[in-house]
């Protein structure tokens, strides 16, 4: 490639980009490392772009499952057999349904994965800590709650927090108490809470 197209990929951002590391050191303007005068974008961005991408893709999935399942849902009742028995037959639907099903538990995993990753990563970018924070929203939706989900929240809104220190900001009086109600860390699995 030559060296001076501004798309090239050197090692160095190649490198940093699948790490999640800066390449040279946390610019001001959200990125991080130099190559060529250009600034790296936060890899935090790019995971949860990642995620809610692989997320849209499941939700594809799902709505054709449900397709699917009203579909046989009305072959069932044509046929005189109760769902569960029309499922477990070789109808089309049924077929396409538990494919659907495998591909689905495959998108679940690579989510958790993504989230989990995000979750352990540290930004480097005001928009970093922001993607943190909108992820972990993501992954709770609305209902109960889901794995990583608080870990994102909060290490988003900590490391957030940390930038608009830099940037001289002070939180609020209200965001400092936000954090003294930070929860507490749960006792490892086979450790006493008594000591």
């Amino acid at each position: 490639m030559p060296s001076g197209d501004r798309h090239s990929v050197s090692r160095r951002r190649l490198i940093a980009a699948s790490l999640g590391l800066p390449a040279a050191s946390i610019m001001p303007t959200g990125g991080v490392g130099l190559h060529q005068g250009g600034v790296l974008p936060d890899p935090l961005v790019e995971r949860v772009a990642a995620w809610i991408t692989e997320r849209q893709r499941l939700d594809a999935l799902t709505f054709a499952w449900q397709r699917l399942e009203t579909q046989l849902m009305s072959r069932a009742k044509t046929l005189g057999v109760d769902m569960d028995v029309a499922r477990g037959r070789r109808l089309p639907e049924a077929r396409a349904m538990r494919a659907l099903d495998a591909k689905m538990e495959t998108y679940h995993r690579k989510l958790a994965d993504l989230a989990e990753a995000a979750s352990i990563m540290r930004a480097v970018s005001a928009e970093g800590a922001l993607a943190k924070v909108q992820l972990g929203l993501h992954v709770q939706g609305r209902y109960g709650w889901q794995d990583h989900a608080l870990e994102l929240l909060q290490g988003g809104a900590d490391e957030l927090g940390l930038f608009l220190e830099r940037a001289g900001r002070r939180a609020s009086p209200s965001a400092r108490a936000l954090g003294a109600l930070r929860p507490k860390p749960r006792p490892v699995a086979g450790s006493s809470p008594f000591g």
